[in-house]
This record gives C-alpha cells, sequence and structure tokens, in this order.
C-alpha cells in the first residue's frame, strides 16, 4: 500500500482507539516512498505529491495532537532503495528541512551506498551533526544491516540496525541470534535494532504466526530493542491486541536501567546461519511451519518452506539439500541461466526427483536429524530413503511416516533458548522460548542464572508476564522450570525478583 496521508491519519486514530498511545508508542514512522524522485529548485526534498499533497508540517501537526511523533525515512545513498532522492551530499539541509516540518524521527537507510566501514560512519555522522545543528530532538536511527555498526553505533545514532530485514519468523531468529554477542553495547540513548515486529500486512499476508509473533514481542523486550509495529493494526486478532498491549511486558522493554538482555542457556535458534537452512528428517509435528510446504508457488516446480519463504535447493548443486531464498525463473542460479537446482518434482515411482540435467538424482534420506541428500535414483519404487509423498497439511512425508524439515530434527530442546535482562528494580525479566517443532520440557537452573550474580540460596519471586499472575517463590538455585513449552515460537516470560529478608 502506497503510503499516504490519509492513511498516516486513520492509522494514528486507530493508535489512539487501541491505547497504544497511552501505552508508550510514540512514533508513527513511514518508510519509503514518500519524497519525490527530484529535489526542488534550492535543492529540498519535495514530499511525494500524490501521497503528501499538503506536505508534512501540517500532517505532522495533526499527529502531534494525538500524542504522537511523526518519522519518515531516506537513504544515506544518493537515491533511496526505492529510487526516490537520497541524502548523500544534503544531509545538512534536509537535517533543517526534516526540523522545520516537524519531524521527530528519522531512519537512515544504506541502499546505493559505500559499505565500506570508515565510508559509512563519516556518512552516518554526516546526518548525526546535520540533525544535532537544528537544536530539535529528532531520533535518529541507522538502517545499517550489519553487526559490525553495533561498537560505534552510540556515537552515530539512537539505534542501529544489527541484520536483515525479518520478513518472517526465521528472519526474526536469525536477528535474535545476531544479538547474542552484541549485549554489551546498547544502553540508554542508544539500542541495537533487529528490525520490525511483524505480524499480517493490509492483505491478511501472515508474515509469522500470532504465536511467534508474541515471542518476537517478548525477544524485542528482553534485548532492549525498539518496538517498531510493522503490520495492520485494523485487523488484529484477539490475540494480537493482548500481545502489542501487554504492560508489563512493555515496561520491561522500556525499563529505565537501559540493559539489553543476554542469552542464559542454549545455542543458535536459527540453524541455518546466513541465508539457507538444511533440510532434515523428523518425527512430523502437525502443523509445524518448517515441516509445511506450499508447491509450485514461486513458479512451476518450486517448494516453498513456511516457516522461512525459501525454496527447496540443492546447495551450489551438489548434492546436500538445503533451503534457500527462492530465485524466479529464469534465473540465473548454479545450475546455469535455469532454476532447475531448485525444482523437485514428486515420480510415479514414489520418488522426489531433481529437475537438473543428468543422470536423474532423487532426494534421499540420511536418517533423523542428518542432512538429506541428492542420490542417483535406485530405480526401485518405495525404495529406503526415496520414498517420499505430499502429506496431510502441506507436509512431505517419508517412507516412514517422517517429516522433510527445513532445519530441526535434532534432540529435543535443540531450538530452545532462556534469555534475561536486569531491571532497574533489582529484578531480572527472563524469557524462555522454544524455536523447534516439538514442545519441550525447559529449565533455567543456578547455572543459567549464574549471570544475575544472585546466590544460590537467594529467594526469587516469580511472576507470569502473560499470564499476569504472582507464582510463589524459587531460589536462585533451584532456578524455575516451564515444562512442555510449545514448540514453534512458544513464550513463556517471568520476573524474578530477589527477596530481601
Amino acid at each position: 500500500m502506497a503510503p499516504s496521508e490519509g492513511h498516516v491519519r486513520a492509522v494514528a486514530q486507530r493508535m489512539v482507539d487501541l491505547g497504544l498511545v497511552k501505552l508508550g508508542y510514540t512514533y508513527l514512522n513511514l518508510d519509503d516512498g514518500i519524497v519525490e524522485v527530484e529535489r526542488d529548485a534550492n535543492g529540498d526534498l519535495i514530499p511525494d505529491r500524490k501521497g503528501f499533497p499538503n506536505g508534512f508540517s501540517a500532517l505532522a501537526a495533526d499527529l502531534g495532537a494525538l500524542g504522537l511523533k511523526f518519522g519518515v525515512y531516506t537513504d544515506r545513498g544518493t537515491q533511496t532503495c526505492g529510487g526516490r532522492a537520497g541524502a548523500f551530499g544534503h544531509e545538512a539541509q534536509d537535517a533543517a528541512f526534516y526540523a522545520r516540518n516537524g519531524i521527530l524521527y528519522l531512519k537512515e537507510d544504506s541502499c546505493n551506498a559505500s559499505q565500506d566501514h570508515q565510508t559509512a560512519f563519516a556518512e552516518y555522522a554526516a546526518m548525526r551533526d546535520g540533525l544535532n545543528a537544528t537544536g530539535v530532538p529528532i531520533f535518529f536511527s541507522l538502517c545499517s544491516w550489519e553487526a559490525w555498526y553495533a561498537p560505534v553505533g552510540h556515537a552515530l545514532g539512537n539505534s542501529w540496525r544489527t541484520g536483515p530485514d525479518d520478513i518472517n519468523w526465521h528472519g526474526v531468529l536469525g536477528n535474535v541470534d545476531i544479538l547474542a554477542s552484541l549485549y554489551t553495547y546498547g544502553g540508554p540513548g542508544g539500542f541495537n535494532d533487529p528490525c520490525l515486529l511483524l505480524g499480517r500486512d493490509h492483505s491478511g499476508s501472515e508474515a509469522v504466526t500470532d504465536v511467534q509473533g508474541r515471542a518476537q514481542f517478548s525477544f524485542w523486550a528482553v534485548v532492549a530493542a525498539p518496538m517498531l509495529l510493522s503490520q495492520d493494526i485494523f485487523n488484529w486478532t484477539a490475540m494480537q491486541v493482548e500481545t502489542y498491549t501487554n504492560a508489563e511486558v512493555i515496561a520491561v522493554g522500556q525499563d529505565v536501567l537501559g540493559r539489553p538482555g543476554q542469552r542464559l542457556l542454549g545455542g543458535p535458534l536459527s540453524p541455518g546461519g546466513d541465508g539457507n537452512t538444511p533440510l532434515t528428517v523428523a518425527a512430523c509435528v502437525p502443523g509445524a511451519s518448517d515441516q509445511t510446504w506450499a508447491f509450485n508457488t514461486t513458479g512451476p516446480l518450486f517448494i516453498v518452506n513456511k516457516a522461512n519463504a525459501q525454496c527447496i535447493n540443492s546447495d551450489d548443486c551438489g548434492t546436500p539439500l538445503i533451503t534457500f531464498p527462492c530465485v524466479p525463473p529464469p534465473g540465473p542460479t548454479c545450475a546455469g541461466n535455469n532454476v532447475q537446482n531448485e525444482q523437485f518434482s514428486f515420480a510415479a515411482d514414489g520418488t522426489m526427483r531433481s529437475a537438473m540435467a543428468g543422470a536423474p538424482q532423487c532426494v534421499t534420506s540420511q536418517g533423523v536429524g542428518a542432512q538429506a541428500q541428492l542420490a542417483p535414483c535406485s530405480g526401485a519404487p518405495g525404495a529406503a530413503g526415496q520414498a517420499w509423498a505430499p502429506g496431510p497439511g502441506g507436509s512431505i512425508t517419508d517412507g516412514a511416516g517422517r517429516c522433510l524439515s527445513a532445519g530441526g530434527g535434532g534432540p529435543a530442546g535443540a531450538q530452545a533458548n532462556v534469555w534475561g535482562r536486569p531491571l532497574a528494580s533489582g529484578a531480572w525479566a527472563v524469557l524462555y522460548v522454544n524455536a523447534g517443532a516439538a514442545a519441550v520440557d525447559l529449565a533455567c537452573d543456578a547455572a543459567c542464572l549464574a549471570p544475575t550474580g544472585w546466590e544460590p540460596e537467594q529467594k526469587l519471586a516469580v511472576r507470569d508476564l502473560w499470564a499476569h499472575a504472582d507464582l510463589g517463590n524459587t531460589t536462585a538455585g533451584a532456578g524455575w522450570p516451564v515444562p512442555g513449552l510449545a514448540g514453534d515460537g512458544g513464550a513463556a516470560m517471568f520476573t524474578f525478583t530477589p527477596i530481601f529478608g
């Protein structure tokens, strides 16, 4: 949906009606497509004539009357990602434009610009200096995409993107993993930014499930990330309303101590690292998104995973099988000027075959938890490891009734984490998340709580922030268990508050 002043006013009123403004959702921010490609005769930016025929100033004033601050978008390059006027060489002039038009939040992207570290730092510093020179307190958000901004981010702006766009649950988990080593860099006045809070867009397309959205919101609170909603708030479900208006979780995210949380227990949540996820075989979990596949969506013979929106792919045209960003026809890919390494079909003999040229290659199971491979088709119907068929609910099952999975397949709890952050009250907020397919019993024991500095005998009062209930007391030595934490984004969040005397 193209941005327009009418839609902005409608969103602002909806934020008021939902109580979001009173809960601390301070900014209403626009992204790309809001200024013209060219500048005016004086070199100033021109608000998009179609979407904002009355400019930005009156709109900013109207938002201010509702208790909101108006935010806009630019790029440190010569053009924005969408081809509109960029800020390069115009930083001071653009900063003055924002100040006199009532803009109080600026996101500056990194398209069409150098990715050299020192050059990037200098260009962001130019906009920082321009904004500071206005004397107007404009929040400066660096959309930098890289973890290497974190050590210097506080000197350049108020937040800095530490990873790529989180367009799905797989991306959310990848961005969380990036933060595991960056928690020492955020603090009052400047914070790591793992991107946006996802839900459904105006067409109803779902980037994450409601359960995953709650887990993401909990994560963003614990890591002290900016809570920026990127979704259609006009058609929230009851669970979404409950999630994003939970004052107790918001209070954790906005805690004045400002110290980002850290991983207390577990390893990487996104098993594929950057860009790809190995295909494995695991016990079927009905409805699990990493075991749910859509057929012929990107193009003929493409098979897309629901969890990460990626396609089944023969890695570099070799034998290991992964999911990888879909490459629309005609390519090119490693298979040349075509997309055969991302095309698969179910044959009459019960095999699942690659479309790559040469001797027929079949998807072959190597056992539970092991990466699936391409191997020469045996030619025997139902051969061990090469029997596959579309199953119920979008699954793909093998001859033993197990499911093809994007990642997963490891031991129970392999994709479960506990994260925590200290609060100004002396308590810790602690989050349990299960990104695996199956439910797990997850406990944070004395070793998990060691970063708190509490002695094992320290008494703790436990409060459940999603149930809004006091659950009783424990000790730092005993910790706290969460039995049967649901898979595919199940989350539980608590405060552990020391009891003295």
